[in-house]
């Protein structure tokens, strides 16, 4: 059994190279066989559709990548803002074996033509949960109108993200993280009375 699981990590790792460089159809599946060291036979065993890769190259991007690096740095005993600061650090994160183009999850949206699309359903999920978790981080900070707040906040963050990957520079990272202290900041002073 470890040698079936150990041949879809490959696959999957292959797939999380190739669709983070080249694209999710411009990548066919013999491309991601090759890289991956195994027969397409191999890989239609572990994956009954492209799909399916897809679908797993999603959740391996969320759950390894920067899933792995931001519960590092959300430690819970850090200040809430500097927790909701570490989502500007973990979107901009690659691997050492990738160049920066933007947030994968965002590049395979673009890339999904069909509205009901269960990769479409995975990536709208990510995108929530994310909301979710910064409009909680908003509330334990102290700052009022939590869901309004996390809504800006999650735009500067991914609009970043895209517009850096547009450019394929990750310089603009620091500016984006500066713009949202600086909102914070201003949203969690007290408000001087007249």
């Amino acid at each position: 059994m470890s040698g079936r699981v150990n041949k879809r990590a490959q696959i999957i790792d292959a797939a999380r190279r190739c669709f983070y460089e080249q694209g999710i159809t411009a990548t066919g599946v013999d491309t991601i066989a090759e890289a991956a060291g195994v027969s397409k036979r191999t890989l239609y065993n572990h994956f009954a559709s492209k799909d399916d890769l897809v679908l797993a190259y999603i959740e391996a991007r969320e759950e390894s990548g920067w899933r792995t690096m931001l519960a590092s740095l959300l430690d819970d005993a850090a200040d809430p803002v500097e927790r909701i600061l570490a989502y500007f650090d973990a979107y901009f994160y690659v691997n050492d074996d990738e160049e920066f183009r933007g947030c994968a999850l965002i590049n395979a949206a673009a890339e999904v033509g069909d509205p009901e699309s269960p990769v479409l359903a995975r990536l709208r999920a990510d995108k929530e949960r994310v909301h979710r978790e910064i409009a909680q981080l908003v509330r334990e900070a102290g700052i009022s109108d939590p869901d309004s707040i996390a809504e800006t906040l999650v735009l500067l963050l991914e609009g970043s993200v895209a517009l850096c990957g547009v450019r394929r520079d990750v310089g603009g990272a620091a500016a984006a993280k500066r713009a949202a202290r600086r909102m914070l900041q201003s949203w969690s002073a007290p408000s001087v009375s007249g």
